[in-house]
């Protein structure tokens, strides 16, 4: 499943005639439901202000509430990189199977987490781990984003800062 991340990255090559290096992309039916077939650890799930205190980090006592580390991806839910950047982080939540977890954001419905994050683009993804946040930057395609987390990309990342506890 891994080569499939890797080669499915488009190349600078692939750019169509409007110099758009995406494949082209459809929409499907369940884009944001949740994927009850498999465990929830191993899909994209949706994060809350809630759910991040209660899964990641404690609102009240700035606790890091999870070993394992987090992929967050802040979204709007009718943008087109957004949607790209949930279909390819699904991919990368199954091939990880819980060793590192996914979630996005709806940044309409969680601004305060988003404010927390210093969200001012979309989409935006941080990875969460060992009581850091890492502002990642490249492409949100699979292959990308794996090797950012297996090389450690994240100690060069141009914007670090101590994982965000809202109230602490």
């Amino acid at each position: 499943m891994f080569a499939a991340l890797v080669l499915g990255s488009p190349k600078i090559a692939d750019v169509g005639e409007d110099m758009n290096p995406h494949p082209p992309f459809e929409e499907p039916e369940d884009m944001w439901a949740e994927n009850k077939s498999l465990p929830l650890e191993w899909t994209v799930m949706e994060l809350t202000d809630e759910l991040y205190d209660k899964l990641i980090t404690s609102r009240w006592l700035g606790q890091n509430l999870s070993a394992i580390p987090w992929v967050l991806v802040f979204v709007n839910k009718e943008n087109i990189d957004s949607k790209r950047a949930v279909l390819q982080y699904k991919d990368l939540a199954h091939f990880y199977e819980g060793k590192v977890r996914f979630a996005w954001v709806d940044r309409g419905k969680a601004e305060l987490l988003a404010e927390t994050f210093s969200v001012s683009q979309l989409p935006a993804t941080y990875l969460v781990k060992n009581g850091m946040a890492y502002n990642y930057r490249l492409w949100t395609y699979a292959g990308d984003l794996h090797d950012y987390i297996e090389n450690e990309g994240y100690f060069k990342s141009t914007l670090s800062f101590n994982q965000p506890a809202r109230f602490h």
